[in-house]
């Protein structure tokens, strides 16, 4: 991949499919409250009752259906989802869904960070 004329990865699609992010989004039960910490290397890109910016959060909030936003959190990560798997799990959701790696998102952050 080239930005500003400068090389700026030389990985194949494979390792580039690893170091991807991806969601998980977390649908909350009627009455649970939004988790006040997040485990490491997570970014929440929607949260119920916070207005989104940033294109990401914009483009996730299309998966969320108006029914259902307000007991919805959409968050971004890269790597494993285990671990995020088992704070879940430990937090008793609703429903968990992990997303598959985006390479379009990736692609973007390199295009977006100029």
């Amino acid at each position: 991949m080239i930005r500003d004329g400068q090389l700026v990865e030389n990985d194949s699609v494979s390792v580039l499919q690893q170091n991807a992010p991806r969601l998980l989004r977390l649908l909350l039960n009627i009455d649970q409250a939004v988790p006040a910490e997040w485990p490491e290397g997570c970014e929440p890109l929607i949260l119920p009752g916070v207005e989104c910016h940033s294109s990401a959060a914009r483009k996730a909030q299309l998966l969320v259906p108006p029914g259902l936003r307000e007991r919805t959190c959409i968050l971004q990560f890269r790597g494993s989802s285990l671990g995020l798997l088992k704070w879940a799990v430990d937090r008793r959701f609703a429903d968990v869904e992990v997303g598959p790696p985006s390479l379009e998102s990736l692609f973007r952050g390199y295009y977006e960070a100029v």
